[in-house]
């Protein structure tokens, strides 16, 4: 191994910095099972210490919550030796990404190589923008194949490298990543996937992930004096309330990506910000000033080195311009901050997703619908869906707190909050009552629900609350009961008419899809507070064209699993 130039120290060197990285042995386990030493040891011996490390940087950080941002050691690895990296060529990228450079040349490699690991397919270029690095950065043109380089002749600080670099990008869109970040495996297409879905939304950013497993950012709040918050610093990011796609004042530059054109017609970031701090809360500011939105993507995770480049505190000198450039900011956009935006720390329920002024409901159903499974859940679905895009600020909170991880992040991705885990399980009665005042409606599916919460919703808040009764139990058990003969549904039928009659006496407005049943609620509440929602479930609303008249034949589309669909049949 010696004749590589690594020698027999420098190993034990890195497997010791490995193992410092690693807090815990079930950790520590994991990643030598999927990394192994032998493995490590080989490609120490064929490319360097420095490929096998970041190799190993990467594995760690797709198993383990638990990578301490300490890397003192990072720095004195023997790394000269040529990367075995390569970037598939692409005449005509769907996304550009930039990564602004200077010197911090490991972090650089590892971060590369998790980018090309996470493309999943997307057409992409990788531009290093090298702000005159004086490391090994400046040989990073020959060690990785189909990387564009864009040298400066000299030191232009991020900002003006960020500007620079871009002048080269091709792709639709251009993605702006820190080099002290290793991006995930969903981290590219999730931002495009939400990009193409609007096209009124103009930038999209990533959640932030510490190396110790904490979350950084989960989205930016401004506040009206132009300070800024990294929306759950030092939270776990598992939880609910970062996970749901929503508009945000601000996403941190360390991953955005934004349209070319809509790049090129703002200039770029603005000039007065430089080298660096407030040009991403600044971009935000004037894309929205153009109609556009601005909106985090939960499913976007980045692991951020924060400060490797820049110092963690205002006392370093490049971190210093932050307060400069706030107080630029706040000048700049004054009028935009006083009047749209809350003094510091007020109002956060709203100021997370920039829901001010929107009506907030409430669902409340046994579990996370599965809209493709039953024709109940199917209409729950549909009237979220409906409220979203009417603009309400729709939450879900599941009886059972369940994380379904099939359905609710398709619920997530729409915007919607579902309130799961044992967090919720334990605290629902606080969180409802917290939020007494920022919740206008609740809407609660069948007696099992209504039994849970109503009694609680109608004491400690001030909403307006909506029985929805899926369908009359105590009818349906009579039905049964006029089937089957079995005294068990008679003596059910009696029980629920007492609870179904409770609850849609305590609710402030019954909702049924069907007339009948209207009918027959009208005679147990003033039919002032009944309404009819009919089940819709089709995306096309246009008329049927075909006839049904000459047909002979019946499809029934409905679970056995439901005994009424079976005495339909």
């Amino acid at each position: 191994m010696r004749d590589v130039g690594t020698g027999q120290d420098q190993i034990r060197k890195v497997v010791a910095v490995m193992k410092n990285i690693l807090r815990h042995p079930s950790t520590i386990y994991k990643a030598i099972n999927n990394y192994n030493l032998r493995t490590f040891f080989r490609v120490v011996r064929e490319n360097g210490v420095g490929v096998a490390f970041t190799n190993a940087l990467r594995m760690m950080s797709n198993y383990s919550s638990d990578i301490v941002s300490d890397h003192s050691d990072f720095e004195d690895l023997d790394v000269k030796r040529e990367c075995p990296l390569s970037i598939p060529c692409n005449s005509n990228p769907l996304v550009s990404i930039i990564i602004p450079v200077y010197n911090q040349y490991q972090y650089t490699v590892a971060c590369i190589n998790s980018v090309i690991d996470a493309c999943n397919g997307i057409d992409v270029e990788i531009i290093l923008g090298d702000d005159n690095s004086s490391d090994e950065t400046q040989y990073m043109g020959n060690r990785v194949r189909g990387l564009k380089v864009v040298r400066n002749s000299h030191n232009l600080g991020f900002l003006l490298n960020c500007n620079n670099a871009a002048k080269y990008a091709k792709g639709k869109y251009i993605l702006f990543l820190n080099n002290d970040t290793i991006v995930r495996r969903n981290w590219l297409k999730s931002l495009v996937d939400l990009a193409e879905s609007d096209s009124k939304i103009g930038l999209v950013g990533s959640k932030f992930i510490y190396p110790d497993g904490s979350l950084q950012e989960a989205g930016g709040i401004l506040w009206s004096d132009g300070s800024a918050w990294n929306y759950g610093r030092g939270s776990d990011p598992r939880l609910p309330e970062f996970n749901y796609v929503k508009d945000v004042d601000y996403v941190s530059g360390a991953s955005i990506m934004i349209p070319r054109f809509l790049f090129e017609k703002i200039g770029g970031f603005d000039e007065r910000f430089t080298p660096a701090y407030c040009e991403d809360s600044d971009l935000a500011f004037s894309i929205r000033k153009l109609g556009y939105r601005t909106v985090y993507q939960p499913m976007s995770e980045v692991i951020h080195f924060e400060g490797i480049s820049n110092g963690k505190t205002t006392q370093s000198k490049m971190k210093s311009y932050q307060i400069v450039n706030t107080t630029k900011f706040q000048e700049k956009w004054k009028e935009e901050l006083v009047k749209f935006h809350k003094a510091n720390g007020e109002d956060v329920f709203h100021a997370r997703d920039r829901s001010f002024g929107r009506k907030t409901i409430l669902f409340i159903d046994s579990t996370v619908p599965r809209f493709d499974d039953n024709a109940g859940n199917r209409t729950v679905y549909d009237y979220m869906r409906t409220l979203v895009s009417m603009g309400y600020n729709v939450k879900l909170m599941p009886e059972n707190f369940y994380y379904d991880p099939q359905y609710t992040p398709i619920y997530e991705s729409m915007g919607i909050e579902v309130l799961y885990g044992n967090k919720y399980a334990g605290g629902w009665k606080s969180w409802i009552k917290s939020n007494s005042e920022n919740i206008e409606y609740v809407m609660l599916f069948r007696p099992q629900c209504a039994c849970v919460f109503m009694k609680y919703i109608r004491k400690n808040t001030s909403a307006t609350i909506i029985y929805n009764v899926a369908d009359l139990h105590f009818i349906r058990l009579n039905r049964e009961y006029e089937v089957t003969g079995n005294p068990r549904c008679k003596k059910e039928a009696i029980r629920y008419k007492k609870v179904e009659s409770k609850f849609l006496n305590m609710a402030d407005r019954c909702v049924t899809v069907s007339a009948d049943e209207a009918e027959l609620i009208s005679r147990i509440v003033d039919k002032s507070k009944i309404c009819i929602y009919p089940i819709f479930c089709y995306d096309d609303c246009s008329p049927c064209k075909r006839t049904y008249g000459s047909n002979n034949n019946l499809i029934f589309v409905g679970s056995f699993n439901h005994s009424p669909n079976r005495d339909a049949v």
